[in-house]
């Protein structure tokens, strides 16, 4: 039996697409497995989100779970902590890291998570810690990280296992996508520093460009209703958030570049859906995402170099630009993530049979 841990499966964020799927390997390899969350335990897979996630912090709602963890491990014969780091448990566990350590007071760790590190973030970090019932560093538990980039932030990381990613190729279609066309696909947080996608549209529109933005992702929270009542009249943005699907495809394949400034991003699967719907993206030079997009021709620091990288490509022309998208959706982390479920399935044969009894 395997007790999968994750932090609230309402999220529907990535970590939690990437726990569903792997509970699906776990299951098709045979294993029985029971699901924590922070809204308590389950012995059926959780279904899709119907409901509003839970308002409690990311880390605290994370150090709760990981206490109920320590609570009832003895019961399994293996533990797998979905969404990161926790403490030392008395039986084999795997810990999918999505980033590097959670429970770190250490800067760089703070930094890594889009977190201002100081004495505050230190004493909420340590009180989280204590909370989880310690932090477990050793090389005890199987460790698998989304990202190289990931996995270099850490000391004993076994294998790197890229998030799924679930959509089919699509032509690049150069007709149907206008020129100087931009999307900036994500959630609409802090992190993920979507002013400076406001500011490369701007500088392109200085400069005479006919540059257009398009923001699309998840809003969730006070930052996101703020933001987008901030630039609702902005000309030359459009703002769309929380649309489904096809809305997100139909979008996408009407834009002709992507651009994601977030830093350091662990891997970035917005990244992803962008090269598989054709869109040609540019990157902070920094991060897992550099593992999707290693061509330093489209990584961009700020916006004054997006937007003369744009200029450049756009000079190019649609064959130069159809080759680029060609190497990105040849390279080893995007095939990887568009096989997901396949490396899922091999690491569900390495647990063996689970066979203990829950009490």
């Amino acid at each position: 039996m395997i007790l999968l841990a994750q932090r609230d499966h309402r999220r529907a964020g990535g970590a939690e697409l990437y726990a569903a799927r792997l509970s699906h390997a776990l299951l098709s390899a045979g294993h029985r497995i029971h699901h924590l969350d922070i809204h308590g335990r389950s012995t059926e897979l959780p279904p899709a989100p119907t409901a509003a996630a839970s308002p409690i912090p990311a880390l605290l709602a994370w150090a709760l779970v990981c206490r109920g963890v320590r609570k009832i491990a003895y019961r399994y014969a293996h533990v797998v902590l979905a969404y990161g780091d926790g403490p030392p448990l008395p039986v084999r566990s795997t810990v999918i890291h999505h980033a590097p350590w959670l429970f770190s007071t250490a800067q760089a760790h703070v930094h890594a998570l889009h977190k201002s590190p100081g004495s505050a973030r230190s004493a909420y970090i340590h009180i989280c810690r204590l909370i989880a019932g310690g932090h477990d560093t050793s090389d005890a538990p199987h460790r698998l990280a989304n990202s190289h980039w990931t996995s270099a932030h850490l000391p004993h990381v076994h294998s790197v296992l890229y998030p799924p990613l679930d959509v089919r190729l699509h032509e690049e279609n150069p007709h149907q996508r206008p020129p100087i066309s931009i999307v900036s696909l994500g959630r609409i947080s802090p992190e993920k520093r979507l002013s400076v996608s406001i500011a490369l549209v701007n500088k392109l529109r200085a400069d005479g460009h006919p540059a257009h933005l398009t923001i699309a992702g998840r809003a969730q929270g006070r930052f996101a209703h703020r933001f987008l009542a901030r630039h609702r009249e902005q000309p030359a943005i459009t703002l769309a958030p929380n649309i489904d699907a096809d809305t997100r495809l139909h979008l996408l394949s009407r834009t002709r570049y992507g651009y994601h400034p977030a830093f350091p991003e662990h891997f970035g699967i917005s990244i992803a859906e962008m090269i598989a719907a054709g869109v040609l993206p540019l990157i902070a030079p920094d991060g897992g995402a550099t593992e999707l997009v290693p061509d330093p021709a489209l990584h961009a620091a700020t916006p004054d170099q997006a937007a003369q990288k744009i200029i450049a490509l756009e000079k190019a022309g649609p064959a130069h630009r159809s080759s680029l998208l060609r190497q990105l959706r040849s390279g080893p982390a995007f095939l990887q993530a568009t096989a997901f479920d396949h490396h899922a399935r091999l690491f569900a044969a390495t647990l063996g049979s689970q066979t203990n009894a829950v009490a």
